[in-house]
């Protein structure tokens, strides 16, 4: 029964690992999510019962459920290794492209305890201009945005599969952007995103963790570039995409959009899976390519 299966199965931080896809001539295809970690597990007795409610968060929430009992603090150690060591914390693994923003070092990292895990490696990344996200094997593996060149784009409505689209223009957050570290500086713009607008916006960021001028512009850049995205907020309603990334980038067609393909990138995926309603779907969040 319920209750049962809640007594003698998941316990709080099991891991939980759902493979989602099709049944094919070719048999079961099916793609994994990245673990999941079991939060609370709930029994339904009765009228309607005979459920299990399984609650779990992702690697970022894990991390987000970390902190440290005192401050924690690293000297003249790269942002990898300390994006490592933080992982290391909650039993987690990090890989990443081996780029040299993730090899740069800073001076001096401290996490405090009113701050996450989720929190710290977070602002490294923004250190380094990168982007992270969970591989199949659980591992947090990132990537520096100014490198990141994928061979090939999400194809999304190319054949008529958006069930439903949501397209929206919004005022960019910045088309330009100032970042200011212990003793250096960066600043840009984006020409043809304000000329576009016909309005300069610049946004701002202080991170006296930035002890170099790349590092700077590093994090200035990813802020701008993060700030860009967000002029779009398109969401496509298609059957389901086990193989759809976050970071991804995507060639939107519709023809509500006129000529396409429409260049985009994946800031957000929900998954739908009700039989009784035949529901089996992805939705799509995508941000300005």
């Amino acid at each position: 029964d319920a209750s049962a299966a809640v007594n003698n199965g998941p316990l709080p931080l099991q891991t939980v690992i759902l493979h989602r896809g099709y049944r094919t001539s070719a048999g079961a295809e099916t793609v994994a999510l990245d673990p999941h970690y079991v939060i609370s597990a709930t029994a339904l007795t009765g009228q309607n019962g005979g459920r299990v409610l399984i609650e779990a968060v992702d690697g970022w929430g894990l991390l987000g459920l970390w902190r440290p009992e005192e401050p924690l603090s690293w000297q003249n150690r790269a942002i990898r290794w300390v994006i490592a060591a933080l992982c290391a914390r909650v039993g987690l693994r990090y890989a990443d492209d081996a780029s040299a923003a993730l090899g740069e070092a800073v001076n001096l990292f401290t996490l405090l305890p009113t701050q996450s895990a989720a929190e710290g490696v977070r602002a490294l990344l923004d250190l380094a201009g990168a982007a992270a996200r969970f591989d199949q094997e659980g591992t947090l593996v990132a990537f520096a945005w100014e490198d990141y060149a994928p061979a090939q784009a999400l194809a999304i409505g190319a054949n008529g599969e958006i069930r439903q689209g949501r397209y929206e223009a919004r005022l960019p957050l910045a088309t330009g952007w100032r970042a200011a570290g212990h003793g250096v500086a960066a600043s840009g713009d984006d020409c043809a995103a304000s000329m576009a607008l016909g309005l300069r916006l610049m946004g701002s960021a202080e991170d006296y963790r930035a002890v170099n001028a790349l590092m700077a512009e590093r994090l200035r850049a990813w802020r701008l570039a993060r700030a860009l995205m967000a002029a779009r907020r398109d969401q496509a309603t298609i059957p389901l995409r086990p193989d759809a990334e976050l970071w991804d980038l995507a060639a939107l067609t519709d023809p509500a959009l006129g000529d396409g393909p429409h260049p985009r990138v994946v800031v957000a995926l929900r998954e739908r899976y009700d039989p009784a309603a035949g529901r089996y779907e992805t939705v799509v969040g995508m941000g300005e390519g």
